[in-house]
Order: C-alpha cells, then structure tokens, then sequence
C-alpha cells in the first residue's frame, strides 16, 4: 500500500467562540474574517453548522466534543475542505460555543488524488485479468 504525502507545515486553524444565538464574540480570523459574512449569525453561512446548532449549544462543558472532518464549504471566500470542531468553554463569564477550524484542503486534495488512480488501477487490472479469460467489459460505443 502507498502511502500519501501531504504538505508537513501544519493546516492553519481558525478558531471562533459563538454565543447561543450563534453570534461572533471573538474571532482569530486566521483562515478567514468573520466581518465579510452578513448578519449577525455566522451559522446561517455554513448549511452543515446552521443544521447541527441547536445540538451544538446543547453540549456541555468540559463534555465531549464533536469533530467533523473533511467538511467542503460551498462559499466564494472559503474554498476548500476543512475539519470542524465543536466544544463547549467557558469565556467572559459567559458558555460558548468553540469553533475550531482547520484548513485540510491540501491533505484531502492529495487523498482524492491518490483514491483515484488508485480507483484507475483497479480498474485496469480487471479489465486486464477479463482479457485474459477472453471476456471483455461492455464497450461505451
């Protein structure tokens, strides 16, 4: 089995505290500002975290947290894949709503890239071993 190689410089992170409404209280806008989006609630922006808020805000402290990986956001600011995760802190005197972004494009770029040809090698062995018995997959003419 081969093995895929990534980039080694670590994935920039993000990291944003919601409040229940799903507000910005403090944002480190690495990956992106949080300014550029409309409205108050970041959420509405990202169908998946909009989906799961209600379940998200209902996590408890030092409880477990809830990781999405390979998340592919639909926006013009944000390409790419990243996975998200979600925890529950204390801040301000206040329990939010950690958002943890990490940007992972580059990692599942290259696993996309190594599934197919691995997808196309498989493929050709069997069209190669269904040669060899004399049969051949049906043609696309």
């Amino acid at each position: 089995m081969h093995t895929v190689k990534t980039p080694s410089s670590p994935p920039p992170i993000q990291s944003i505290l919601l409040d229940q409404q799903g507000h910005v209280v403090e944002s480190c806008d690495t990956i992106f500002t949080v300014a550029q989006f409309q409205g108050p609630d970041l959420t509405a922006h990202f169908p998946l975290v909009e989906s799961i808020f209600p379940q998200l805000c209902e996590l408890s402290l030092d409880g477990p947290t809830l990781h999405f990986p390979g998340v592919e956001t639909s926006l013009e600011a944000l390409p790419g894949f990243y996975d998200f995760t979600f925890s529950r802190q204390m801040r301000y005197q206040q329990s939010l709503l950690h958002w943890c972004i990490r940007d992972r494009t580059a990692h599942y770029t290259a696993l996309q890239g190594h599934q197919q040809a691995r997808n196309e090698w498989t493929m050709q062995r069997e069209w190669q071993q269904q040669a060899n018995r004399g049969t051949h997959p049906p043609s696309d003419e």
